[in-house]
């Protein structure tokens, strides 16, 4: 997904006169919603999946937005930054997004020790998908329930800044998982990360490739998005 800024003496303009501080969250965060943890262990899926490419995750503890990315590898560590910060502030729209990991790595200082192992825990568990084989959405496996419309349409919007996505949504009619990367090789590395991210949001229910690189798979896909 590429909105990418360069970092200058701690922040980058945006539109206009706004400007937006790319910094590290602190204070202790005493409860990490399902929202969060399906986010970040999609975010992390990258790394048990073997893509090196620099990423960054940033939330923001106010509004519960959450945002993360993965750029190429020539763009950097700071085009990865400042992203996650850019489109985690597109929808909580606050001022309080602020970095909680990067490459891999909690920046967010303050978390009860605790609390930091068990998320680390869960969210690098590795997903075995080996005997997984990625099924294309059909019409008359199960109809898209209004959420996961909303979602598809949200995605491929999102899409067109990223050079690989995927977009899976689950038969249990709720469920949605997708992944952004840039890269070349990256298309892959896209389509595992997002089926393990709609496989552990609906809890292991079958997930269907209902999109790829910003467009729907097939005409079923497109039927049931309805009319643009």
């Amino acid at each position: 997904m590429s909105i990418i800024a360069r970092i200058f003496l701690g922040s980058f303009a945006l539109a206009g006169c706004q400007t937006i501080d790319v910094q590290n969250g602190s204070g202790d965060i005493y409860f990490f919603k399902d929202g969060f943890v399906s986010s970040y262990k999609a975010y992390r899926t990258g790394f048990q999946l073997g893509n090196d490419n620099p990423r960054a995750f940033a939330f923001d503890p106010t509004t519960d937005t959450v945002s993360w990315n993965s750029v190429r590898k020539l763009d950097g560590v700071d085009a990865a930054r400042n992203k996650a910060i850019i489109q985690c502030e597109e929808h909580a729209k606050s001022g309080n997004c602020r970095l909680f990991d990067v490459d891999g790595v909690i920046v967010w200082t303050g978390l009860d020790p605790k609390r930091k192992k068990e998320l680390l825990d869960v969210a690098s568990k590795t997903v075995d998908l080996t005997n997984t084989p990625v099924i294309d959405y059909q019409m008359d496996r199960f109809k898209l329930s209004s959420r996961q419309i909303k979602l598809a349409k949200t995605y491929i919007e999102a899409s067109e800044k990223y050079d690989a996505s995927a977009f899976f949504v689950s038969a249990n009619a709720y469920s949605t998982g997708w992944s952004f990367y840039n890269g070349t090789d990256a298309y892959q590395t896209a389509v595992q990360a997002a089926l393990v991210h709609c496989k552990q949001k609906s809890e292991y229910s079958d997930c269907y490739l209902f999109a790829a690189d910003g467009k729907p798979i097939n005409k079923d896909a497109v039927q049931a998005l309805g009319p643009s």
